[in-house]
């Protein structure tokens, strides 16, 4: 598809509960002996020294890395992630893909290559873990002191606000579930995007606080209706294909309807905003 201006577009995604259907850390814990004491229980040191104190424990257990290999690998994309990633394929040159999770390096890289998704990340802001014999060693992202909002090991908004200095971007979609991804939402402009996952935290915390998000906002439940998101930011809201999104809007879209609107294509998601327009974020 031949696109009238070469647009440049930043999707941040999430990970756990986002990517992925379920969480990496919890997942692993699947592997403790029934009989253990209770440990999934976050400690007042933090989650990333919880989690420190847990692998050494694995490694006292004879748990190997095989082991976890097989349980990570249950996890399955979340419904439509898949053809989302399709998507993104198809305009690589338009659409940079970045993962900020509070997972580790290992967890993601592993599950990314197992879906075949990991040529289409080109950063993953993360934890970074490695092994030393059967240890998975894991040490924190940063030590965050000014953001009250996120943990203590990483603020997402930071991660945003440095990507974006960093590279040109005409439009930024933020795709996440979990508490800590309101940070970065609060920081999006205007002609930004805002795609929480339906009926999950960060949902509910936007809602609570709508005078504070600037940007526009769709929620999903299925990851394909991301997709005219994107494809709206790169046409610059020029006609929309139809996709496999829903029968109703199919037809729509095939008999030119005018009125058709990237909201309009979501098929299950709560539109708050809709309309993405196209305009220097630097002056949202």
């Amino acid at each position: 598809m031949l696109l009238p201006k070469r647009k440049m577009i930043l999707l941040m995604m999430d990970f756990d509960h986002t990517i992925v259907d379920g969480n990496t850390d919890t997942k692993i814990l699947d592997l403790f002996p029934k009989d253990m004491p209770d440990i999934k229980r976050k400690q007042n040191t933090g989650w990333t020294v919880h989690m420190q104190k847990l692998f050494q424990q694995f490694a006292d257990l004879g748990i190997t890395q095989g082991d976890y290999e097989r349980s990570l690998k249950e996890l399955n994309l979340n419904l439509g992630m898949g053809k989302l990633f399709e998507f993104v394929r198809e305009h690589q040159s338009n659409i940079k893909v970045v993962i900020a999770s509070d997972s580790n390096t290992w967890f993601i890289d592993t599950l990314t290559k197992h879906h075949n998704i990991g040529d289409l990340i080109s950063h993953v802001y993360t934890n970074p873990a490695h092994w030393k014999g059967n240890h998975l060693m894991l040490s924190r992202f940063s030590i965050n002191k000014e953001c009250q909002m996120c943990e203590i090991n990483m603020c997402k908004g930071q991660i945003l606000t440095e990507e974006i200095s960093k590279n040109t971007y005409d439009h930024v979609v933020y795709v996440g579930d979990g508490g800590n991804d309101l940070c970065p939402v609060l920081h999006l402009a205007r002609s930004d995007v805002a795609c929480p996952r339906q009926n999950y935290v960060l949902e509910s915390r936007m809602e609570r606080s709508p005078h504070l998000v600037r940007c526009r906002v769709c929620s999903w439940r299925d990851a394909r209706e991301i997709i005219p998101i994107l494809r709206d930011m790169l046409l610059l809201g020029k006609e929309i294909d139809a996709m496999d999104v829903s029968e109703e809007v199919e037809e729509r879209v095939a008999l030119g309807d005018s009125t058709l609107s990237s909201g309009d294509l979501q098929s299950h998601g709560k539109v708050w905003k809709v309309d993405v327009r196209p305009g220097d974020r630097n002056n949202g």
